[in-house]
């Protein structure tokens, strides 16, 4: 045997092989083993179902499903052209809200100089506020009185420190300048939503707004129009948009004197601002009356407006205008409408019921004096109340 063999053998009898656990200890540590990998499934399981039902809870709020809605939107709408526009009370939740709060109170509960509008046209008057403590949005609406679907406007004040909103691509942002102040104008409003509760950008609806700010107030002057029939003429002109504005901002103290003022007192004066002479009906459906004339200056038409008993609902407009004022001549092979003769003269005749809104739109279109007109009624119901019978004989009771 060598010396190194040796020396290993030695080596082997010294060495005690490792101690063997019983059978009894080996289950025990499994056992412990398999209780804190239970324990940790049971926290873990734990943890979790508390998470999806605080996340349950969270999404059944207004702030939970708007928070959803975001997220969502930032993948689904990553490629949609959109424009920046600060908004008052954009993002902001709207509720609570107190309902006839003061105009002196929503100041002081704000902090800040809120205001009414000092200019406000003929006809119309304060409806009423609205104080949406989270966002520290005052809204003001002001209506005509009598009231007619759309013939309002709404002025919401906040503060200027608000995040930027987002702005949808149907939304073509112009700016300009009021005597120096910087105005931004926009096709579109920003309306509250239900259950959401907060602001969301619409700009598929009847809005013009405005926005500018004074004084760390952002001022959002929005001009709701009567949206049944797309022929509907602006009742508030442009010019007078612009100076309800001038009127907050303090450049004046009355509108001018040559603009249209939302209604025209008499026929004369509406023949003057449309340069022609306007034929009105010798026969009228039995109950109805004249009620008021309007014209819209930007599209050069006239409105005479006949009404039951002096309410706006089921009102008989009559449309007057140069050729081409109240829209594209009608193909006679279209199928909407029907050709009847006026005088032995060609016109058209339609009559629709729409089930679903429970409306009903009738009308006849027809030349006279070489101007275009068009006799119509819109109203509530699922059946036409004017009769054919009845548009005729005024047609041809016009002179």
């Amino acid at each position: 045997m060598t010396l190194i063999e040796e020396k290993l053998h030695q080596y082997a009898e010294t060495c005690q092989p490792p101690a063997q656990l019983p059978i009894a200890t080996i289950r025990d540590k499994f056992e412990q083993s398999r209780m804190r990998r239970n324990k940790r499934t049971i926290r873990l399981t734990a943890s979790a179902l508390i998470l999806f039902a605080l996340l349950s809870f969270i999404l059944l709020t207004p702030q939970g499903k708007a928070l959803a809605q975001t997220v969502i939107g930032l993948f689904t709408n990553a490629e949609k052209d959109v424009v920046s526009l600060r908004e008052a009370g954009a993002n902001h939740f709207l509720k609570p809200a107190i309902q006839g709060l003061s105009l002196e109170d929503a100041s002081k509960t704000a902090g800040l100089a809120y205001s009414d509008l000092p200019l406000v046209p003929a006809g119309y008057q304060l409806d009423g506020r609205t104080y949406y403590l989270s966002g520290k949005i005052l809204r003001t609406v002001y209506k005509y009185n009598p009231y007619n679907a759309g013939e309002m406007f709404i002025h919401d004040q906040s503060p200027n420190d608000i995040q930027p909103a987002i702005v949808g691509k149907s939304a073509n942002v112009e700016n300009f300048e009021l005597a120096g102040y910087p105005i931004a104008y926009v096709e579109g409003a920003w309306v509250f939503t239900r259950p959401a509760g907060m602001m969301e950008w619409e700009g598929e609806t009847n809005f013009h707004t405005y926005r500018w700010e004074e004084e760390g107030v952002i001022h959002n002057l929005s001009f709701v129009y009567d949206d049944s029939d797309s022929k509907s003429p602006a009742w508030l002109s442009e010019q007078i948009q612009k100076e309800i504005i001038e009127g907050a901002l303090g450049l004046r103290t009355s509108f001018s004197p040559d603009v249209f003022l939302n209604r025209v007192a008499d026929l004369e004066t509406l023949e003057k601002l449309a340069g022609f002479k306007v034929m009105t009906p010798a026969y009228l459906p039995d109950g109805y009356a004249l009620g008021r004339f309007a014209y819209d200056e930007k599209g050069g038409f006239v409105e005479l407006h006949y009404s039951m008993d002096g309410s706006e609902n089921d009102s008989i407009i009559i449309l007057a205008g140069k050729p081409g004022s109240l829209g594209p001549e009608l193909a006679v092979d279209d199928p909407d409408y029907s050709r009847i003769l006026v005088e032995g003269d060609q016109a058209f005749y339609w009559a629709k019921i729409y089930p679903q809104d429970k409306m009903f739109a009738t009308g006849l279109r027809f030349k006279l004096g070489g101007l275009d007109y068009i006799i119509r009624q819109v109203g509530e119901g699922i059946e036409v109340k004017l009769a054919q019978a009845d548009l005729v004989k005024m047609a041809e009771s016009m002179k």
